[in-house]
């Protein structure tokens, strides 16, 4: 896997929606999701919940319209490198996430205080942070 090929286009894709979601009157963002499946669906989905109690429940899945970008090369990773290519990517994308948040991407949101985000495996193969781990290390504008 080339990872900056990798990062690069998972970058874009969130820089994407940060966009296009910049450009409308929304309600303001509670949690942002990342889901992703490297085995039967092969995405990305980025998903902002503006939901008063919204979290890391799982709710991305149904969200998948207009959120997800499809990744075809993620398919080449069926079979034996499955288990290693799943909490590989997942690293990727919060490694992702944390340097957009760093860098102020998500600033041009309007976004509920101590508004985090998570990364989660469609099948539940990868997860972070962990449930009692929240708003510590995954705030979308992190305290400076």
């Amino acid at each position: 896997m080339d990872h900056q090929a990798e990062r690069n286009e998972i970058r874009k894709y969130i820089l994407q929606r940060i966009k296009k979601l910049a450009q409308t009157d929304h309600e303001p963002i509670r949690f942002l999701q990342i889901g992703y499946d490297v085995d039967q669906s092969k995405l990305l989905c980025v998903f902002f919940d503006t939901r008063p109690k919204a979290g890391p429940d799982g709710q991305w899945t149904v969200h998948l319209k207009g959120n997800t970008k499809n990744i075809a090369k993620w398919g080449m990773f069926d079979g034996g490198d499955y288990d290693k290519i799943v909490p590989l990517l997942g690293k990727l994308l919060k490694k992702c996430v944390l340097e957009l948040c760093e860098e102020g991407s998500f600033d041009v949101l309007r976004c509920a205080r101590n508004c985090d985000f998570g990364i989660e495996h469609m099948l539940g193969d990868y997860g972070w942070p962990k449930y009692e781990d929240r708003k510590k290390k995954n705030l979308l504008r992190p305290k400076k």
